[in-house]
């Protein structure tokens, strides 16, 4: 699921943080581009994820969407990557 968001203020009521497609890095302009996955085993995937050394931007935490469980990492180019474990 790739989540693009409004371009408009951060904060509250004022959309979301994420970081935009032209500026990875997050400065600036904070609403943007988000690529999530959902999982079945999602403590197999945040195991994997530190095993690999991934830059982590959020640890494991309770997603205020979802109600689920989710963490945040960053790729290689500095695009978060959010990881949500599947509802059943």
């Amino acid at each position: 699921l790739l989540c693009l968001h409004h371009w408009g203020p951060s904060g509250p009521g004022g959309g979301h943080h994420w970081p935009t497609l032209l500026n990875p890095s997050g400065v600036g302009d904070r609403n943007g581009l988000l690529l999530w996955f959902v999982v079945d085993d999602f403590e197999e995937a945040w195991k994997r994820a530190r095993e690999l050394g991934t830059a982590i931007e959020e640890a494991p935490n309770t997603d205020n969407g979802t109600g689920l469980p989710a963490f945040v990492i960053q790729d290689l180019d500095g695009y978060h990557v959010a990881v949500n474990q599947r509802s059943y």
